[in-house]
């Protein structure tokens, strides 16, 4: 349906297109001075449309489009941590034939073909990234004009390219077990994350501050992102829900105890030769040899340092984490979160509770976590299902077997008595 009307001395032209969840889309134009001016322009509109998607034809590659998405949204709307994702996968689109395309060309089936031709060099995760990415460049076209329409839709994602299979935790002996191939310096986050369930990221932020020894508590409030060795910052947790406070067993309040002792010997015996950090104006984490009056307020005591107390990083976890790998080749450390959570629910802590502390947005992804790690039941599952089977049958042949003595007995009786 398409249509001209005035309005004071312009001409505008209307018509309607269908969107792709398949409602009507009104679009108005103005035509021009004159009812003929406005009549071309709506014949030029209609055609770009079931052309190219759009209503007038601006010409800008993808390649652009993506620089200028990162500049306007990206920098200005994501954590630091999360714009250094973005670049790099916003590199590589942009190294591809999809770079090149200018925006109103591209459709769903080059986005399809493009997502094909690296389903076998890329994993499924870093492919829904990369669609994520694109889906946000397009919306970001549709609201500048560029297009009409966004064509990243109904796209399949299917990578040939194996995903790790990682063997998981089941009971504290394995947790022992990696301990044992650290020293206690190292022990210090894994041990934390064993008895608290709390992200790589939450555990490097902690600072003494955040842990109440009477009340038996630790009040998570920062995550750290690591942009490189020179930029450290001290941010938001990752969602609304990760935000919280949790409550933690004695064991782990003696052990944390004990090590804020030898935290406080060590600063005592090495004076300045301590490591120091302060949080400046921009939650930047900043390494000093003293702490004047002006940056005390800004003084950061964290949990995880080593003897000299330097902040644990992720390089100096990773190298940790290849000495673990010794015994599990497939250690990560987020499976101590997977086995926290497995453990509590095994232990009858109902679903919502676990959620909670845990700092999950929603119940789905803790169940979700659970059934995929928790292995050793459904293996015990399958045991209880054979062994009620096997009974019944044990008992079905015993039952079986006396009927058919019992008429041994009876045919060898007859023949006795003939």
């Amino acid at each position: 349906m398409a249509y001209i009307h005035k309005r004071g001395n312009k001409y505008y032209y209307c018509f309607e297109v269908s969107t792709v969840e398949g409602k009507r889309k009104r679009i108005e134009r103005v035509g021009g001075t004159t009812k003929k001016e406005c009549e071309l322009k709506l014949k030029k509109a209609m055609k770009n449309f079931d052309e190219f998607g759009m209503i007038e034809e601006k010409k800008i590659s993808f390649s652009d489009l993506l620089d200028n998405y990162f500049k306007e949204y990206v920098q200005k709307e994501l954590k630091k941590s999360t714009i250094k994702t973005y670049q790099n996968s916003i590199k590589f689109i942009k190294k591809s034939n999809l770079g090149i395309y200018p925006v109103n060309r591209i459709t769903t089936l080059i986005l399809q073909n493009f997502f094909s031709e690296n389903a076998k060099k890329l994993t499924k995760s870093y492919l829904k990234n990369l669609k994520s990415i694109i889906k946000g460049a397009l919306s970001y076209a549709v609201r500048l004009q560029y297009i009409a329409i966004s064509p990243c839709h109904d796209i399949y994602i299917k990578s040939k390219k194996q995903e790790k299979e990682y063997k998981y935790i089941n009971d504290f002996s394995e947790i022992e077990n990696i301990l044992n191939e650290l020293t206690e310096e190292e022990k210090i986050p894994f041990i934390i994350a064993s008895y608290t369930g709390m992200r790589i990221n939450e555990i490097f932020a902690l600072t003494w501050d955040n842990i109440n020894f009477e009340e038996k508590y630790i009040n998570i409030i920062n995550n750290i992102n690591y942009i490189s060795k020179k930029e450290i910052y001290l941010t938001t947790p990752k969602t609304i829900n990760s935000k919280r406070v949790i409550y933690i067993p004695d064991i782990l309040i003696n052990y944390l105890k004990e090590l804020q002792q030898k935290q406080r010997k060590n600063l005592f015996s090495l004076g300045k030769y301590y490591f120091r950090y302060y949080l400046d104006k921009d939650n930047k984490i900043i390494e000093v040899e003293e702490f004047n009056e002006k940056e005390k307020r800004f003084k950061l005591n964290f949990v995880c340092c080593n003897n000299y107390g330097r902040l644990f990083t992720y390089a100096r976890t990773n190298n940790i984490i290849l000495k673990i790998k010794k015994i599990m080749p497939n250690f990560k450390f987020h499976l101590l979160r997977h086995f926290f959570i497995s453990y509590m629910i095994n232990e009858g802590i109902n679903i919502k509770t676990v959620q909670e502390h845990v700092g999950h947005s929603n119940s789905l992804t803790t169940l979700n976590i659970y059934t995929h790690s928790n292995t050793e039941n459904k293996k015990l599952i399958a045991e209880k299902l054979n062994f009620g089977i096997n009974e019944k049958q044990d008992e079905k042949n015993t039952e079986n077997k006396a009927k058919n003595n019992f008429q041994s007995i009876k045919k060898l009786t007859k023949k006795q008595a003939i």
